[in-house]
């Protein structure tokens, strides 16, 4: 069988240009199904897959060779699936990745062969397809591009979390991402013969980490009934955040490990402080099935926990404040007796959550809406009023939140935010419209230069000194002095040669510049302000966007519509009013008028509710 396999397959059929060529894939076909799983290398040959790769590539040639190829790789992923072990399916796989060129095997051939062949494996051949590209990743290749072979191991990994086609189950799914954080946090220490891994591939590998946590944290249990428990939760009830985080902390105090980023005293101490308050939340609230306040803290504190890698300095800051929230609300908690049997801490989470948002940081903003997201089913009429009445006129109730927001450095996302958020395209999340045209907000500029508002006189008088001058402004001064301006750059002491009639209209002169000064920093002030609520209200209509995304069909969803359509029609031809008055349309128009979704059931409350709305339309609609 060998013998024939060599002579007449691969050094005859295999050189034929000839239609009958197409044999070797006929006769592969056939045997596949019946040879043993050591012999399945032998046939499929790196020539014959090298021979497969090369009359598919030929996209322009729409001769019957090339067709008869394309129906092979459509039916060889269902030939894979029906064989009885999984090893047995991987080994055809890995003969297609015989040469560090096939990984784009599909990208060359324009098919999606590899990516139907990988669908069709089972749980078992799932494991060992990660375990493999596991083992590649550690080695080295003949290929130049051998970074880009390790980028293509861990996309091809992200990718199978994110296949829903694939067998889904929590063993391989959380190797998968303590793989990325592995890699992308820590250097393995005694791996001298392995290649060293680039920062910019830790930097891409650390960004498949974060999306894996993504994926994990918003999916339900698998093999488990999803209703009963809540998004990101193993079927053991424990949360696949804490599950991770434990996993870093079992890395932080292993010898065989180092962490590329050394946590500073105080990043330790806050790191610390939240594994300790989680591990207390744990116990108490160790079934996870009810949404609780503990749960919801819990989240929250995790998610920022497993950020403290990237953003340790920032995150310290933030599980800071968590903290004292935490104790805040708790204390309160206890201190409150049920009046209803609406869930109050509903309304404590909503609160600190806006807070968290009110914060320009990108960071904060994922977290905040990832934690959102498993929440917001038990949201209340209150906790949503919380948030429409972010939306109120009166901006006295954003300003007091947005006050302690100005020393922050600004990640560049707030313009993004405007540029994404207010283009909504049917899954709610961000459509391709620019609003602004590429404008890029003077937030982040002045964010980054300004100093704390915290800072005393001292402090304010050494910034003074110390900071740079406006160009214009210091032309302005030179103007103003005249020929005052001129002595006063030639000699220390010209000053001295004026009396007092004309120290006195230089002072006036100088009072009228730096008057004009402070009414522009004034006007500068007030537009960054401006900007900076828009900012906000574009955050919180994310949190609307995914509360309407998460329960199309709650009651709730008539308290939204009246809110939602005063936002659309207040546009007075200001541009930050536009912004939000076409953010609002887009949400009225995608997720109400064209929702497949809605309320089944409404109480007489509701109804009333309706009329009195119908009532305010037709108000606002005859004014």
């Amino acid at each position: 069988m060998k013998e024939f396999w060599n002579e007449v397959i691969e050094n005859g059929l295999c050189l034929d240009d000839s239609y009958a060529c197409v044999h070797i894939f006929t006769v592969l076909e056939r045997l596949l199904p019946h040879c043993k799983e050591k012999d399945i290398p032998e046939l499929f040959s790196p020539k014959i897959a090298e021979f497969l790769l090369d009359k598919l590539a030929k996209r322009k040639d729409k001769g019957r060779i090339r067709q008869e190829l394309v129906s092979f790789t459509l039916r060889l992923p269902s030939l894979v699936a029906a064989f009885s072990t999984a090893s047995k399916q991987l080994s055809v796989l890995r003969c297609l990745f015989s040469s560090p060129a096939y990984i784009h095997f599909d990208a060359i051939t324009r098919t999606k062969t590899l990516a139907n062949m990988i669908s069709s494996l089972n749980g078992e051949g799932i494991k060992m397809y990660l375990e493999w590209l596991k083992e590649l990743f550690f080695k080295e290749t003949e290929s130049a591009d051998f970074a880009g072979v390790r980028r293509w191991i861990c996309r091809q990994m992200l990718t199978l979390m994110k296949n829903p086609n694939v067998p889904r189950e929590e063993g391989w799914m959380m190797e998968a991402a303590q793989f990325f954080f592995l890699h992308a946090f820590f250097e393995v220490k005694n791996q001298a013969n392995y290649p060293p891994i680039t920062g910019d591939l830790r930097e891409e590998i650390a960004q498949h980490f974060y999306s894996a946590v993504e994926i994990l944290s918003n999916s339900p249990p698998f093999h488990a009934e999803p209703d009963l428990r809540l998004h990101g939760v193993a079927p053991d009830g424990t949360l696949r955040a804490y599950k991770l985080v434990n996993h870093a902390k079992t890395l932080l105090s292993s010898d065989s490990v180092e962490c590329l980023t050394p946590f500073s005293e105080e990043v330790q101490e806050a790191w610390e402080t939240m594994i300790s308050t989680v591990d207390k939340i744990h116990k108490k609230y160790s079934d996870s099935t009810s949404a609780t306040a503990g749960l919801a803290f819990q989240l929250l504190f995790l998610q920022v926990g497993l950020q403290t890698f990237r953003e340790p300095e920032q995150c310290a800051e933030i599980l800071e404040d968590l903290q004292l929230c935490f104790e805040k609300a708790m204390g309160k908690k206890d201190k409150l007796k049920k009046k209803t049997d609406e869930p109050e801490w509903m309304e404590v989470i909503v609160e600190i959550l806006i807070s968290l948002l009110a914060r320009s940081s990108h960071l904060l903003r994922t977290v905040v809406e990832h934690s959102f997201k498993i929440i917001c089913s038990n949201l209340t009429e209150s906790s949503l009023q919380l948030i429409l009445d972010m939306f109120d006129p009166d901006k006295q109730k954003l300003m007091s939140l947005l006050s302690f927001d100005g020393d922050e450095e600004s990640d560049g996302e707030d313009e993004e935010l405007i540029e994404e958020d207010a283009a909504l395209d049917e899954d709610g999340e961000g459509g391709e419209n620019k609003i602004l045209n590429g404008k890029k907000s003077k937030t982040e500029d002045v964010d980054e230069d300004e100093d704390s508002d915290s800072s005393d006189d001292d402090d304010d008088d050494e910034d003074e000194e110390t900071a740079p001058v406006d160009a214009a402004f210091r032309k302005e001064v030179m103007n103003a002095l005249g020929d005052a301006g001129v002595l006063k750059q030639q000699e220390d002491d010209s000053d001295s040669d004026l009396n007092d009639e004309a120290m006195s209209a230089f002072d006036d002169t100088l009072a009228d510049v730096f008057r004009t000064k402070k009414k522009k920093n004034q006007k500068f002030d007030a537009k960054l302000n401006e900007e900076t609520v828009v900012h906000f209200k574009l955050r919180a209509f994310q949190l609307l966007d995914i509360f309407i995304k998460k329960n199309p069909d709650s009651p709730l969803l008539i308290k939204m519509v009246y809110p939602l359509l005063v936002i659309a029609g207040t546009v007075k031809g200001q541009r930050d009013a536009m912004i939000l008055a076409e953010r609002a349309a887009q949400l009225l128009e995608i997720k109400f008028f064209k929702a497949k979704k809605y309320p089944q059931s409404i109480s007489k409350k509701d109804i009333a509710y309706i009329s009195e709305t119908l009532e305010k339309l037709m108000d606002l609609q005859s004014k």
